[in-house]
């Protein structure tokens, strides 16, 4: 499971995807993800832009537990 979390104010926000991965050792790790840096952005990524990363971001590890 993964959630859009706000590091930023209400006026400036800075979006980010937090999940939890599995790394070699069987330990879970938090792994974080910058929207902006995600889709190459030169501004601040919106609301609605860090949603549609995160359901390709759930997508993705949905099919790599399967």
């Amino acid at each position: 499971m993964a959630t859009i979390f706000n590091k930023g104010t209400k006026k400036k926000p800075l979006y980010y995807i937090i999940y939890h991965d599995i790394n070699e050792f069987g330990q879970r790790e938090r792994k974080w993800i910058s929207v902006r840096k995600h889709l190459g952005l030169k501004r601040r990524a919106t609301h609605t832009e860090a949603e549609t990363v995160l359901r390709k971001i759930e997508n993705r590890l949905a099919e790599t537990l399967l």
